[in-house]
């Protein structure tokens, strides 16, 4: 994946979770990890190194 001038190689699994968020949808981090077999922990990673390096984003629910 590439974004804001970084690149990153995604396991299949986390980018499936990122697929997930790419389409708009709000989930909470043990959903997308239930969903995807990752643990809380790796998807809280994700959120960080993408929120860190201004690839992402977070806002309040509408």
């Amino acid at each position: 994946m590439r974004a804001a001038g970084h690149e990153w190689e995604l396991h299949p699994s986390v980018r499936s979770a990122l697929e997930a968020l790419i389409s708009g949808a709000r989930l909470p981090f043990g959903e997308l990890a239930e969903r995807f077999g990752l643990t809380v922990e790796q998807v809280a990673a994700l959120a960080t190194e993408l929120v860190s390096k201004d690839a992402a984003a977070v806002s309040q629910p509408r």
